[in-house]
């Protein structure tokens, strides 16, 4: 019997007797959950009796419960991780001075959790704010994407503006089955604008005829001749300009007019 009761019982190992009570947070609405957890060793190989090593689990229980919840006190409950760390530091310094003066050396380690409630309060949170972030992440991208695209375009149009021909290309871009119709327009279209432009020199020589400036038109036709030609129009010989020809052969025949330009 006397055997039994000096027998030394198994070691406590970290896991072994957990032991749950709550502790204050720094909100009164709210507790911390508190699990404590026990490791028992013995000093030097020393035998302890049954009831000595129940009596220093009970004060290691006291110490752990009064220093968990001291310390757990300053803490927010939403700070769980934060008051688990604060706490064990606190308790390896306690233990460590308990230890001097008994037979074996506990060391306790605690878990801390917060309310269901709070747990609940805190996914809520955390998935808002997830979702602010993404869609503030999403209009980031959406402003940087449509910037790039809006240079990129500038930059397309302010080269385009620099050809006549730059709509006709676009055209056959999107759509290169269709060369022969696209050509066929532009070059409609250049004559139009050939067309256009010789009635309004016409218009511009019968209106000057009478000023006087008939001769400085007729002189300067090359000038015209470069302009259709920039424009892809194929133009006669000058020689054979029938408009040229007609214009100088009236020229030289207004009244009064004699061969220095003098009336």
């Amino acid at each position: 019997m006397i055997s039994r009761q000096f027998a030394e019982p198994s070691p406590l190992s970290i896991g072994d007797r957990p032991e749950t009570f709550p502790a204050p947070s720094a909100e009164p609405a709210y507790d911390f959950t508190i699990t404590a957890f026990y490791q028992r060793t013995v000093k030097g190989g020393r035998r302890t009796t049954v009831w000595l090593q129940r009596e220093e689990l009970a004060r290691t229980r006291e110490v752990v419960r009064d220093t968990a919840r001291s310390v757990s006190s300053e803490y927010s409950i939403l700070k769980p991780v934060q008051a688990e760390k604060a706490i064990n530091d606190a308790l390896a310094r306690s233990l460590a001075v308990e230890g001097r003066s008994t037979p074996s050396v506990w060391r306790a380690r605690v878990e801390v959790t917060a309310p269901d409630a709070v747990r609940e309060m805190l996914q809520a949170t955390l998935k808002e704010r997830y979702e602010i972030e993404a869609r503030a992440r999403v209009q980031e991208l959406l402003v940087a994407t449509t910037d790039q695209l809006r240079e990129l375009w500038s930059g397309f149009l302010a080269r385009a503006a620099k050809h006549s021909s730059a709509p006709h290309a676009l055209e056959l871009a999107q759509d290169p089955q269709h060369v022969a119709d696209v050509l066929k327009k532009m070059l409609d279209e250049h004559r139009d604008d050939a067309r256009h432009l010789l009635e309004l020199v016409a218009g511009i020589v019968e209106a000057h005829r009478s000023a006087g400036i008939l001769d400085l038109v007729v002189e300067t036709d090359s000038v015209l001749r470069r302009t259709l030609a920039m424009m892809g129009i194929e133009l006669p010989e000058q020689e054979s300009d029938p408009f040229v020809v007609t214009e100088r052969a009236e020229s030289s025949r207004t009244p009064g007019r004699s061969q220095d330009g003098s009336h």
